[in-house]
Order: structure tokens, then sequence, then C-alpha cells
């Protein structure tokens, strides 16, 4: 987790600082801030302070929509949300989602054709579910009575690192973050969360009026392996 947490700071900073040459020969091709919508799906552990299971993940399904502010950094809106389940016999009828915003710090890999990302973000979890109390051994049973329905909603730091690599018409992307938050009056990691999906372009005027100009911003990979996103 420290590791984690070093790493995703200092490779942020190392990105952003940064000029390799295959950055700057970017820069001299694309000017044009680009918009793209990507869905896929999602493996979450959803909630570790409350899931003692063998196997805790619940696989759902991811919707972002990014926004590149330079060749640099980006800002990435997310949704997830897992499918109704229990973890029977302590929580049942659980209903879970989450809203995340954050800044991606974007490194290009020279001669190939992929870039890898850090996530650092804030994450919004929203969580509803039926207390029974059976067979509880968390700290549950201290806040929350017997038989009743709990919602929570939790503010939550989201850090992690991806890939995305392009293919004719969309690209692919793949990431993993942990997410800390307080809950119950204990801090700590809440999720371990992995997403694999495919991206898609947004047409705006922007890009629209660069095409007419004969300088529009290729969103995938093209003759120069550069001039992919």
């Amino acid at each position: 987790m420290k590791f984690l947490l070093i790493f995703v700071f200092t490779f942020s900073c190392f990105l952003i600082s940064s000029q390799t040459p295959a950055v700057k020969e970017i820069k001299k091709k694309q000017n044009d801030p680009i918009f793209s919508f990507g869905f896929g799906a999602n493996l979450s552990s959803v909630n570790v302070f409350r899931n003692y299971k063998e196997n805790p993940y619940k696989l759902g399904w991811n919707a972002r929509v990014t926004y590149n502010f330079s060749d640099n950094l980006r800002f990435t809106t997310e949704y997830n949300r897992i499918p109704k389940f229990s973890l029977s016999p302590t929580w049942l009828d659980i209903r879970n989602q989450s809203f995340v915003i954050s800044a991606n710090a974007i490194g290009y890999i020279v001669d190939q054709d992929v870039m890898i990302y850090t996530i650092s973000g804030l994450c919004i979890q929203s969580w509803k579910g039926y207390y029974t109390g059976l067979q509880d051994f968390s700290t549950a049973q201290f806040y929350y009575s017997d038989n009743t329905y709990v919602r929570n909603r939790n503010l939550c730091l989201d850090l992690g690192i991806g890939f995305e690599r392009p293919f004719p018409g969309f690209n692919l992307f793949g990431d993993f973050r942990y997410r800390f938050a307080n809950i119950d009056n204990r801090f700590g990691i809440t999720d371990a969360n992995y997403n694999l999906g495919i991206k898609f372009p947004i047409i705006t005027k922007s890009t629209e009026s660069s095409k007419k100009k004969k300088h529009s911003r290729k969103l995938f990979k093209g003759k120069d392996k550069y001039r992919w996103f």
C-alpha cells in the first residue's frame, strides 16, 4: 500500500515534468483537447471492511468520459455500478455504486503503441444493504441494529495506475486502483478495483474545425505511431 502511494505520486510528478522525444513529437502535431467515451467491465471488492468471504470480488460495469488537457495530463469522470448481491448471512440485498473524478498523468512508451497513466482522484461511494447481524465479525455490529437497512455515502481517495493501447476505431484500456475511506470510524483500503474496457472519440466542433484546416488531432493509430492519441 505504501509502495503504491509513493509510486503514484513520484510517477505523476515525473510524467508531468518530463519531456521525452516521443512526447515532444506528439506536441508538434496535436494541439486541440480531445474528449472520449468508454465503457467496460468492473471487478470490485466493494467494501472489504464488511466482506470476509474467500472471494470478495463482484463483477459490475464502468462508464467514463476523458478530457485531454494536454499530452501529459487529462481528466476523467467515471461511474461504477455493481448489480444487486448479498453477503449472506450478514448482509442482504446490497446495492453499490460510485462516482469518480480523477487526474491522469500520462506517459508514452517509446517505440511502443502503449501509453501508461496514473490515477489520482476522489470517489463518492453509495452503499445500501439489509443488515441481519448474523455471523458478523466486523465492527458493523457496534454501529447498526440487527434487521435494518443501512445506507452509507463515503468520500474515498482513489489511487492507481493503468494502460491504454490503440486499435483501428477504438482504444483498449485497463487499470487498477485502491480506494481509501473512513467507514465506521475506521480508515483504510475499502476497495481493490479493476477495470477493462474500450474507448471511442467524441466529435466536437473543435475537432471538426481542425479537420478543415488539415491540422486535426488523430485519436487512433495511423501511419505515424505517435499520432494514435
